[in-house]
């Protein structure tokens, strides 16, 4: 019994994965043996926003090479980064461009170009023919926020930038999804999975028509891309039609391919694959097979599909926006898609608008039908008229 009383506590064994760590203990005051959790919270605030490849104290070091003390400039520019958390687009606005493209590009030197600077100078200098300004890539492997506060800081109500959005392996609610309506600056979709589940389907796309229709959400939404989500039916042709941009819907490993052609060209949708889509997103600026790639030739070339409808300057004047490509999940390596022999990648394009809505009368009268129907309220029981009877006829009879 001594020896068992000269037993210290041991922390045991630690297992751990990416969200929790598990530790087996031993109370020498009880006896008992139990298991510790800890859990890994999810942030309070949107850290990736301010994240930045490099540590700010390189700032300190960074001065032009030259003889001499550091010149104003110097220590201007130095003094701007180091508060790059403070800056907006309203201090920086009155800066001459080619001395704010000086205080870009050493923030991108210095590897501290975080997606708050980039919004910054996008909103500040439109318009500019500076590559990495008209063209960010934001990647977050491992999503751990709801969908709903990685939208907000994406959304640019007054249009100073384009979305393109790619959720890739990532499983969110119907309520999370439908906050993508929020995101008015969106301008290409696209939701993929490797896995056997699924999480779009019909009634999604439903919700999404419905506030695009009643909200004016999803109006610079012009390519949707869907990759193995099983439970799309033909019928979400009826609800894509309701979207005012999309042009282009792009399926891969979906259940909707050479079977359902005749019904989407029906309702207003013209099938492609094989070569000739290649040849049709080549026309777009397709560079290689990457999944942003595809996505932003499809977005160009469903620009020029509409520009009788919606007028040549507009389609300009949106394709001259910086484009955020943003990603939630792994995204996919390049080239691994040889698109002139695949047939598991597939395009529905939208006919001429006249001849859609021509098309689609019937499905979309359908589509308000179901949306009355489903508004309306049960009835309820009618009192008959002849129950109607007030006090004066009651008495009437009782005194007949």
């Amino acid at each position: 019994m001594s020896r068992l009383l000269e037993i210290r506590p041991s922390s045991g064994y630690i297992t751990s994965d990416s969200n929790k760590v598990k530790r087996r203990k031993f109370d020498v005051d009880s006896g008992q043996v139990y298991t510790e959790m800890t859990c890994r919270a999810a942030p309070m605030t949107a850290d990736w926003v301010w994240k930045t490849k490099e540590s700010t104290k390189s700032v300190r070091r960074f001065r032009f090479i030259g003889p001499g003390c550091a010149s104003l400039e110097n220590m201007a520019i130095r003094s701007i980064i180091a508060n790059s958390s403070s800056l907006t687009a309203e201090s920086i606005q009155d800066i001459p461009w080619h001395i704010a493209e000086k205080i870009w590009q050493r923030f991108r030197i210095l590897g501290l170009d975080s997606l708050h600077v980039w919004r910054v100078f996008a909103t500040a200098y439109p318009g500019r023919t500076d590559k990495e300004l008209n063209h960010r890539s934001h990647v977050v492997t491992e999503p751990n926020m709801p969908l709903g506060l990685y939208v907000k800081p994406l959304s640019s109500p007054s249009f100073h930038w384009i979305v393109h959005l790619s959720i890739l392996d990532v499983t969110y609610s119907r309520a999370e999804l439908f906050s993508l309506s929020k995101l008015v600056n969106i301008g290409a979709l696209s939701i993929g999975s490797s896995r056997s589940g699924s999480s779009i389907e019909d009634r999604i796309i439903r919700a999404w028509a419905r506030a695009a229709t009643e909200t004016g959400a999803f109006s610079m939404l012009r390519v949707l891309i869907l990759k193995a989500q099983k439970d799309i039916t033909p019928q979400s042709f009826v609800y894509l039609n309701q979207f005012p941009s999309l042009t282009l819907f792009n399926t891969e490993d979906c259940n909707l391919g050479p079977k359902t052609k005749a019904e989407a060209l029906a309702l207003g949708w013209k099938y492609r694959t094989g070569k000739r889509l290649t040849d049709f997103l080549v026309n777009g600026g397709l560079t290689n097979a990457s999944w942003d790639s595809i996505m932003h030739a499809s977005f160009r070339q469903a620009g020029s599909l509409t520009a009788d409808r919606m007028g040549k300057e507009a389609i300009e004047a949106i394709d001259s926006l910086p484009v955020l490509h943003f990603c939630l999940g792994c995204p996919p390596k390049e080239a691994a898609l040889e698109l002139k022999t695949a047939e598991g990648m597939r395009c529905f394009q939208r006919v001429n608008e006249t001849e859609s809505q021509r098309q689609s009368t019937v499905a979309n009268r359908q589509l308000a039908d179901d949306h009355r129907l489903h508004m309306q309220p049960a009835k309820r029981p009618m009192i008959r008229t002849t129950k109607l009877r007030d006090y004066g006829d009651l008495a009437m009879e009782f005194r007949s």
